[in-house]
């Protein structure tokens, strides 16, 4: 069978639905035959048997019922799509909103359908998903290409909190799809913890940007930490989504991790900080 036309984002938003209900016959008709399907809680597959078995099991991993799937926003570039959804689910007659990004790519001759989403807003676990760019632990650093990214995780590296600082606009946003920080104590905190606990580091990956947001893709490895007990993020694969101004700064981030800024803020704020929030 010929392979589909790229995604647009209603499309990404058929082909989700599809895989967490375990709809292989729909997932085929919007893919065609050679895709290779990666999934965070399902085995990664390819043709049509493959396919058919992983998403066999897609009612035990996901066992929700949907309740919306909501676009936000869809990055088009040469390079593929990226199409970001917030779906509200039912577990067990509690609602979760967990915020997905959908990538439809070409890699090494082959279609790539790739979901991210955090693990922990689901369990409260904060797990990883699986590498999507496998690398050597103790390879160099593949620092993104785009400028205005590059420059934001120079910064991170440096260690220094006002470094990063530097590297926001006005009124910057992180976001993890539930809780968006955009207080600027908060982002200080969030800076300040990322920075003393050696944060992640990004290795390997993939761009799409047009023009005004970026997604990046990464196999993100954590650094040694010089605080006991620091929040630390798993190593795995995960993808952020920047978004920046004319000057080459971040107006907002979006992870689609196991990013948790309640635990970064924590660790981050000074006594200083707590008493004035208190």
């Amino acid at each position: 069978m010929t392979a589909r036309r790229r995604l647009d984002a209603d499309g990404a938003i058929c082909l989700l639905r599809a895989v967490l209900g375990g709809d292989a016959a729909t997932v085929l008709e919007l893919t065609g035959h050679d895709v290779v399907l990666d999934v965070p809680r399902l085995p990664r597959a390819t043709g049509a048997e493959g396919i058919n078995d992983a998403l066999g099991e897609a009612r035990d991993a996901y066992p929700f019922q949907i309740v919306d799937l909501r676009p936000l926003h869809a990055i088009v570039s040469s390079d593929g799509l990226v199409a970001e959804t917030r779906a509200r689910l039912l577990d067990r007659g509690q609602e979760v909103i967990l915020p997905f990004a959908l990538v439809d790519a070409v890699e090494d001759g082959a279609r790539t359908i790739r979901v991210y989403h955090s693990e922990r807003l689901l369990t409260g676990v904060r797990r990883g998903r699986r590498v999507v760019f496998p690398v050597d632990s103790d390879a160099s650093p593949t620092l993104a290409a785009h400028p205005a990214v590059r420059a934001y995780m120079e910064a991170t590296r440096s260690g220094d909190p006002g470094a990063i600082l530097q590297r926001f606009a006005e009124n910057a946003l992180l976001d993890n799809g539930v809780r968006p920080v955009t207080d600027p104590g908060e982002l200080r905190a969030i800076v300040t913890a990322m920075a003393h606990s050696g944060g992640a580091r990004l290795v390997g990956g993939r761009e799409f940007d047009d023009g005004r947001v970026v997604a990046f893709e990464y196999t993100g490895l954590p650094r040694a930490s010089s605080v006991p007990d620091a929040p630390r993020t798993p190593p795995g694969g995960g993808i952020g989504i920047y978004t920046y101004d004319a000057q080459g700064r971040i107006v907002s981030v979006r992870m689609y991790d196991d990013f948790d800024p309640d635990a970064l803020i924590a660790a981050g704020s000074t006594p200083a900080d707590s008493d004035h929030t208190a």
